[in-house]
């Protein structure tokens, strides 16, 4: 037997005698478990009986690789490395939508206020330009809380002149929605919802939209579990125009 196989042999060997080792221990709490409930045990005699049984099956993965040929202090390396190649749950990675992140301050990105006030008050912002702009959107609405940073953004596209139909919307919409879900995946949520006999018309589309008898949105739930710098992000029509709104912070007074 080459150095290859041997080392495969002793890597099933390890893998094999966890397994058996985790099985005891599981099988064994189950019996423990029942037998406390049954006989009324008290919970500390349950908790010797379950360590009891730890200690049986530590014993018996020690002699199951010993009889192939390992020490136990390999054995438990082996096992180290088996657990340490299973995948792990990846860390959140950086992200700033259009290059913001929740520290910055409006002032930093020449950003208007949209009522009178002092720089960087709590307020919204009218932005032209931002360090990471998407030349889909032509003006964003910054949300920032003074002490607390910046909350969302929203991103507004040019005014559509469209048809009746809305052509052109639908087809700026979907270039949207399909730019998100390659950044995203696919929404947690996708609603084309109609009030009344006018939103339902695909023919009075756009009438619809303006008239808000039609609402449709996208929406993307708990990014921050993937991205650092976000929470949630939303695509939707508004009047004439396309909203993509991203949501950096999660906290009360950024509802």
């Amino acid at each position: 037997m080459n150095r290859r196989e041997r080392q495969w042999d002793f890597m099933f060997n390890a893998l094999s005698a966890f397994l058996f080792f985790v099985a005891t221990c599981l099988i064994g709490g189950s019996i423990v478990c029942l037998v406390a409930i049954l006989f009324e045990a008290s919970l500390d005699w349950s908790i010797a009986l379950l360590l009891l049984l730890a200690g049986c099956a530590l014993c018996e993965l020690s002699l199951a690789m010993a009889k192939a040929g390992q020490p136990m202090l390999s054995s438990l390396q082996a096992i180290a490395v088996v657990l340490a190649a299973a995948p792990a749950e990846a860390s959140p990675s950086e992200y700033f939508p259009f290059g913001l992140a929740a520290e910055r301050r409006p002032s930093e990105f020449d950003c208007q206020s949209l009522v009178a006030g002092n720089p960087d008050h709590t307020g919204q912002y009218a932005c032209v330009d931002l360090p990471d702009p998407d030349p889909l959107f032509e003006q964003y609405i910054v949300a920032y809380v003074s002490g607390v940073g910046i909350c969302n953004v929203v991103a507004a596209s040019p005014h559509i002149e469209d048809n009746e139909e809305g052509a052109v919307t639908r087809k700026v919409y979907g270039n949207a929605t399909r730019k998100m879900e390659s950044q995203f995946g696919p929404p947690d949520e996708r609603v084309d919802h109609s009030r009344g006999p006018v939103g339902s018309e695909d023919a009075l589309f756009r009438e619809g939209i303006i008239g808000q008898d039609r609402e449709i949105f996208e929406q993307w739930n708990d990014l921050s579990r993937k991205y650092k710098n976000l929470d949630s992000a939303s695509l939707t029509i508004a009047g004439g125009r396309i909203l993509w709104t991203r949501r950096l912070q999660h906290l009360p007074v950024c509802r």
